[in-house]
Formats: structure tokens, sequence, C-alpha cells
């Protein structure tokens, strides 16, 4: 019987997670995207690799090695463990009110909320993520103030409950319709100018 569970991850710096396709752009390559969506992801594999690296780099090879084989498996398993993609919430984009605000999209959100109730979890205001899921309109809302998110206008909205939001995403949540938000990841670093 497998048990699910559902982590968050924080970028810290700058990431670039290569598509590992071969390519003669300006750019050495370009990032994995969910074939979904189109936004920015982290593919199982490279997930799974790179948490392994950091457990061997963490732990003495003599003593982690069977748990290592355990979890991500060896030449003769697979391991315990099953990864699944990580998938885009949110992106820090720059504005005038505060430094940055972490915007996201309905689509992001309902990407979350189809995995949740997928894999049966729990997750703590459901309702309200599915009300931002669901919403259709071209403004980009905010909690409180009117800033300007990457040169849009954003406008205060009480239709959404931003708390929520902010415990899963982080302060400064800004909602942002998803034809806007796909026109701003184009923008980030790594992204194809032909994209």
């Amino acid at each position: 019987m497998y048990k699910h569970k559902l982590y968050k991850i924080t970028n810290k710096t700058s990431l670039h997670v290569g598509s590992g396709d071969t390519n003669f752009d300006l750019i050495d390559k370009q990032i994995q995207r969910d074939v979904i969506t189109s936004y920015p992801t982290i593919h199982a594999s490279s997930l799974k690799g790179a948490l392994r690296e950091y457990c061997e780099f963490k732990h003495d090879e003599n003593e982690s090695k069977n748990f290592i084989s355990h979890i991500f498996g060896d030449e003769d398993s697979s391991g315990k463990v099953r990864f699944l993609e990580a998938l885009l919430l949110s992106v820090p984009f720059r504005s005038n009110l505060h430094p940055y605000y972490n915007c996201t999209s309905p689509k992001a959100i309902a990407q979350l909320v189809d995995f949740v109730k997928t894999f049966s979890l729990s997750l703590e205001n459901l309702d309200a993520l599915i009300k931002v899921s669901d919403y259709s309109g071209a403004d980009i809302l905010v909690k409180e103030g009117t800033p300007i998110i990457e040169d849009e206008k954003a406008k205060s909205s009480n239709e959404f409950d931003f708390d929520a939001l902010e415990k899963i995403l982080g302060e400064n949540v800004a909602i942002v319709p998803n034809t806007t938000f796909e026109e701003m990841l184009k923008d980030l670093p790594g992204q194809n100018p032909g994209d």
C-alpha cells in the first residue's frame, strides 16, 4: 500500500533545470516545462537525482549506502520511494509596493487542487484554492493596495482568501490571470528568446 506525501520546495537562489535537449540557441539548455501548462517544472527524474546526490553528499558512504539504495534504488532494485514532478505554484515578481509578490495563476492552483484530489491528500483551505482555480477575470488581484507588478497594474480584492493563499505561497500573494502569467513567465532567465 502506498502512502502519499506532498512537499513544498522553495528556491532560495535562482534555479535552472535544463531540459536535456541539445540545441543551438544562445542558452545552453532550455528549462524543463510541464507538458500540460508549459510552466517551468522539475521532472521527477531530475528531482530524484538531485535528492539522491544530496543524500550521498550529506551522509557517510558506508553508513548510508543501504538507506540510499532503499529509497532511491540501485542496479538490482528501483527503490521504495516514487517521485513525481515538482509543479510551479508561484514565482516572485518585482513590484513598486513590496520588493516582490508571489504571483500564482488559476492554472497553477488548479494543478495543485487536482494533485491533492487525485492522491486523496489533506490540505488546509482547499475550498479557498478551488475558488482561485476558477478565477477567470482579467485583473491581477492582491490583498490590498494597487501595486504595479512587472509593469502590470494590480487591484485589491476581497473576493479571495489571501490569508489562506499566504499559508501556502508565502506573503504578498498576487493572483494573475493565466494568459498574463504565461507572458510574465516568458521573461524568466533561461528562456528561449524565440519562445
